[in-house]
């Protein structure tokens, strides 16, 4: 039994599950997964022996002193954390859904619920308030990060039904440096969240108090300062909560002095900087985070994703795309990342919550500061990735409707742009002390690949004291584009043109 599907009804689980379990082992939907909004991906299926091969490597390059290590922190992307949910509702999105389970269970994301996913996303939906600007569970739903402050809140996202290891978040990075030494709540944390909201609801929530005391209690018992590893959507969410965080009886100045205390290091990998193109097609017409198309329904998804301000906080930021730059085109008009175009964009698909929580979070990474501590900006590039969306047969506000050409022709990660993962750059050049922010390319197998060697040595060298990224340079990228000659995407050559203007107009208005 379980509480997305009901131990009375006849589905043919075994048949579906067959048919799920070939699907992710197919190579090809590897590779979608890894450059999809979802925290599955294919298992490592030699994970024993590279963990034992890395860390014998590791071991005899640099020198690894288990007593003075200091703590780190991980904090997931979206959809990367563990939610565990309790059901007492009157009423399920279907007759055999269940709608009590008085226990805790795994909400977010069990791997065999996908089979009856029209229970799972109904539970998973979130009901907005206009008036209030407020985020709550469907009723008779209530919601808990899993394992807060320890790892299998971050490690897999399921602990429950996934049997093959297909919902790997952190776990082969995790075991990489327990084998080196790290201890799981010593010198190990992991801080889930609920991504399904915006940042700011995220930080002024439980999150933001929960994470203050982890920092603390960490850096208490170790009595050295941590380093917080993020990916994707945590590394502004961890930002905004060192930027905008407000405890209890600590002035502003105060609070950014105890961070700096207490956090040595802040490494986002792959950080969505000034948002991404596929959020904002996950709202328009649904995102199956790496599901295949016969276990859930579009329009079921659209409707969960449409309630989610954290995928709506993720648009590119009207503030650094180009005010002329397209994503979406219909025959009717085009639109851009501006807050006038992305604000009809929603309402003449009939998304009005959306739009009003986009009203409310379209400014919200644009206003993150450089962060104050030391930064390595990591990041993969020369996937596919998703700049622009053309909806041949128009748009519908009662009618979800699928784009007729996605232009994957951007150099970015799978997920997010290039531009945005590149605007660590940006912090480096006009820093003072432009050792402080750093930056390093990777060859990634896309946005969810955190089991990478070179990256995960990076970090615990990082971690270590003994990192060697000292610049942000784009060597493999000024390669990539020299090798690309006259075959650089046109959009990403219009982009460049476009952006070299808009940095221009900044420069001369500050004279």
């Amino acid at each position: 039994a379980s509480p997305h599907r009901a131990n009375d009804v006849d589905f043919d689980f075994e048949n579906n599950a067959r048919l799920l379990k070939q699907w992710y082992a197919d190579a090809d939907n590897c590779e979608t997964l890894a450059n999809s909004l979802s925290p599955m991906r294919c298992k490592n299926k030699n994970l024993d022996e590279d963990v034992k091969r890395f860390a014998e490597t590791f071991k005899k390059q640099y020198k690894i002193d288990a007593s003075s290590l200091e703590p780190v922190i991980f904090v997931p992307g979206f959809a990367g954390s563990g939610i565990e949910g309790y059901l007492d509702r009157k009423e399920g999105a279907a007759w055999f859904c269940f709608k009590q389970w008085r226990s805790w269970f795994t909400l977010w994301i069990a791997f065999y619920e996908l089979l009856t996913s029209s229970c799972l996303l109904d539970n998973a939906r979130l009901i907005y308030d206009r008036a209030t600007n407020n985020y709550t569970n469907v009723d008779g739903v209530e919601t808990r990060a899993r394992d807060f402050g320890g790892i299998s809140g971050i490690d897999y996202v399921d602990h429950t039904d996934d049997f093959f290891g297909f919902t790997i978040v952190y776990a082969e990075m995790i075991r990489k440096f327990q084998a080196v030494g790290y201890e799981v709540g010593h010198t190990l944390f992991g801080a889930p969240f609920d991504f399904r909201k915006p940042i700011p609801t995220i930080v002024e929530g439980s999150f933001g108090q929960a994470f203050f005391k982890l920092v603390d209690e960490a850096y208490t018992k170790t009595g050295k300062p941590m380093h917080i590893v993020t990916h994707s959507y945590g590394g502004p969410t961890v930002l905004y909560w060192m930027q905008n965080y407000k405890p209890h009886g600590m002035t502003p100045s105060e609070f950014k002095a105890w961070v700096q205390q207490r956090v040595k290091s802040f490494v986002p990998i792959g950080g969505p900087w000034s948002g991404a193109a596929k959020p904002l097609r996950g709202v328009l017409s649904g995102d199956r985070f790496g599901a295949p198309e016969f276990l859930i329904n579009v329009d079921t998804v659209t409707k969960t994703t449409r309630t989610f301000g954290g995928m709506v906080n993720l648009f590119p930021d009207p503030a650094y795309w180009p005010s002329n730059y397209t994503f979406v085109t219909t025959p009717q008009r085009s639109y851009t990342a501006s807050e006038e175009d992305i604000s009809q964009l929603l309402q003449d698909v009939g998304a009005e919550d959306a739009r009003v929580m986009y009203r409310h979070v379209n400014r919200t990474i644009d206003t993150l500061k450089k962060p104050e501590v030391k930064t390595y900006c990591l990041y993969g590039f020369d996937k596919p990735t998703e700049i622009g969306f053309e909806y041949g047969d128009g748009l519908s506000k009662t009618k979800v409707k699928q784009p007729t050409e996605i232009d994957t022709s951007n150099l970015g990660d799978g997920v997010v742009p290039l531009e945005s993962l590149l605007q660590c750059q940006t912090w480096h050049n006009f820093d003072p002390h432009p050792d402080e922010i750093v930056c390093r390319e990777y060859d990634l197998n896309g946005h969810e690949d955190l089991q990478d060697d070179k990256l995960i040595a990076d970090i615990i060298k990082i971690t270590t004291g003994q990192s060697d990224i000292l610049t942000c340079e784009t060597r493999k990228l000024d390669a990539k584009m020299k090798a690309l000659g006259a075959n650089v995407p046109q959009k990403y050559v219009e982009l460049q043109k476009l952006k070299a203007m808009n940095r221009a107009k900044a420069h001369n208005a500050k004279k």
